[in-house]
């Protein structure tokens, strides 16, 4: 059996294969999957429940500006918890029940949110 490490932008490789690069491969935290010799997920450890939302209140509390995305309901509370969130490429029904939550369709939608949010900011305390 092996651990492999499992990213919690995406639960798909070729996904955080394609993100990454897109986002000047920025600092990630994983789960990790237990894979047998077949190459068959036979199970999975968390490593803090609802880990996304407190890595988001660590960060915040030592006084980082913090953008989250995501595309499912288990990344919600990780959104609502940044100073800056959207939702990236989610279903329709989460759209639909989150018309507070802004939303990003293509990885340039997302970058463009990233950079409106997070560098205008910096920028504006900066200049204070």
């Amino acid at each position: 059996m092996a651990i492999w490490p499992l990213t919690e932008v995406s639960h798909s490789r070729s996904c955080c294969r394609n993100l990454l690069p897109k986002l000047n491969y920025p600092t990630i935290f994983c789960n990790t999957l237990t894979v047998d010799a077949d190459g068959m997920i036979t199970d999975y450890h968390i490593r803090q429940r609802d880990g996304k939302r407190h890595a988001i209140e660590a960060f915040n509390s030592l006084g980082f500006r913090t953008f989250a995305a995501g595309d499912s309901y288990n990344d919600l509370s990780m959104i609502k918890n940044a100073h800056y969130g959207t939702l990236f490429c989610p279903p329709q029904r989460i759209i639909d029940e989150h018309p507070e939550l802004a939303v990003a369709r293509s990885y340039e939608d997302l970058r463009a949110a990233i950079e409106g949010n997070l560098f205008t900011a910096a920028q504006q305390s900066r200049s204070v």
